[in-house]
């Protein structure tokens, strides 16, 4: 899985501690947390975390 977090200036709280009570049997990249108040940065750190969790994921880069 791979989790995307957003807030809104308290940092992810118990976000993953509840994905991972909820989906117990999952495996689960490192987390996307995003505090939501800067749409440029925000864009390039979403792009920056999608390029490195597909590099992890078997089959992920293509091309």
């Amino acid at each position: 899985m791979l989790p995307f977090i957003t807030h809104g200036g308290f940092g992810a709280g118990d976000a993953m501690v509840e994905v991972r009570r909820l989906a117990p049997n999952a495996g689960f990249a490192e987390p996307f947390i995003l505090e939501c108040d800067q749409e440029r940065d925000n864009l390039n750190a979403l792009r920056e975390w999608l390029s490195d969790v597909t590099e992890s994921i078997p089959g992920g880069r293509r091309g």
